[in-house]
């Protein structure tokens, strides 16, 4: 029984081999060659789509930055006007310089960013109602951190309504030591002065 048994078994093996062996194969390489030059084909055209778009976004970007821009500008203007001689001979409008060092306190997610740090009194330097003393705590920063490639100091110029209480921020002029040693003082002293209180008066907004 146990030889019948195998003898059936090696039979039928041998019968379904031929038929597996008698059906036609499909040859589809040619259609993988198309399938994949359709592809490629799709691919290439997403990609410029995207690209053209991507170009026509970036422009419309760029567009409503310089709009921006251009409107703060103008506002500006409009909150920038002459003091009256009431106010120049009452003090009303006063300057105010804050200098800040490379301990300026930003967000920044990296843990050796030097911004980093706060530093002592969050990276202020001075501050004071005196432009030329303002510029010589610049002068004697740099001059202890002159050999630090990470040193800047920043001049913020403020200026304050004393009879309403409010305040603007005028201007800001930053330098590396590079620059504060080539910079000529004198004349961003003269840029400074020409927007102090005595001068011009900026309104909040």
């Amino acid at each position: 029984m146990t030889q019948k048994g195998k003898k059936g078994t090696n039979s039928t093996r041998v019968r379904n081999a031929a038929k597996k062996d008698a059906l036609p194969v499909a040859d589809d390489s040619g259609t993988h060659i198309v399938n994949l030059e359709d592809e490629m084909a799709f691919q290439q055209a997403t990609q410029a789509v995207a690209d053209r778009y991507e170009a026509q976004i970036r422009r419309l970007k760029d567009h409503h930055a310089k709009e921006m821009q251009s409107l703060l500008m103008g506002m500006d203007a409009d909150l920038i006007s002459k003091p009256s001689l009431w106010n120049r001979l009452t003090g009303r409008y006063k300057d105010i310089f804050i200098v800040f060092n490379h301990n300026i306190p930003v967000w920044c997610p990296k843990k050796s960013c030097p911004t980093k740090r706060e530093g002592i009194n969050w990276g202020i330097e001075a501050v004071t109602t005196d432009l030329n003393i303002a510029l010589d705590y610049i002068t004697d920063y740099f001059n202890r951190n002159q050999d630090t490639d990470w040193a800047h100091a920043k001049l913020l110029h403020l200026q304050v309504d004393r009879r309403k209480g409010h305040g603007a921020v005028v201007d800001e002029l930053s330098w590396t030591w590079p620059l504060w040693r080539n910079s000529d003082h004198f004349d961003d002293k003269r840029k400074i002065s020409k927007k102090m209180a005595d001068k011009l008066i900026k309104k909040s907004r």
